[in-house]
């Protein structure tokens, strides 16, 4: 999963064809999924890393 790519659809969507959110939603619900997920694993590695 490569977040670019999500962005790069939602900004030629946007900017260049002109659609509605109708239309950003699904790419901006996998880019905060995807952020969510980010951030959970990286507040765990730093949790496990401070009781080394």
């Amino acid at each position: 999963m490569i977040p670019l790519t999500y962005y790069l659809d939602l900004i030629r969507g946007v900017y260049l064809k002109g659609d509605n959110l109708n239309f950003a939603w699904q790419g901006t619900l996998n880019l905060v999924l995807l952020s969510v997920v980010t951030l959970g694993i990286a507040v765990y590695r730093f949790k496990q890393a401070q009781q080394k």
